[in-house]
């Protein structure tokens, strides 16, 4: 599982010209949704951390799994850490 918060690789997701970036991005993203995981797991972080959208966990998850059948590796750790905090 990943941790978000001290992961090098990841460290561009806390910076807030990133989520300027993806919020500006919004509408690109929803309308090529069906096609890329990239940015069906992207749409999901932002349901998840509030950028862009009104947090919402549940739809986080719809994007997060929208983004696994598409075949995505990070996608899938989300969800994976969903399921194992909710099991605490």
């Amino acid at each position: 599982l990943l941790n978000w918060s001290s992961n090098k690789e990841f460290s561009f997701l806390n910076s807030e010209k990133y989520w300027k970036l993806i919020g500006e991005s919004i509408s690109w993203f929803k309308e090529n949704q069906h096609q890329h995981f990239d940015f069906l797991f992207l749409i999901g972080l932002c349901y998840e951390k509030g950028n862009g959208f009104e947090k919402n966990l549940r739809k986080a998850i719809k994007y997060y799994v929208m983004a696994v059948i598409r075949g995505s590796e990070i996608a899938f750790d989300r969800l994976k850490y969903f399921i194992d905090t909710e099991n605490e």
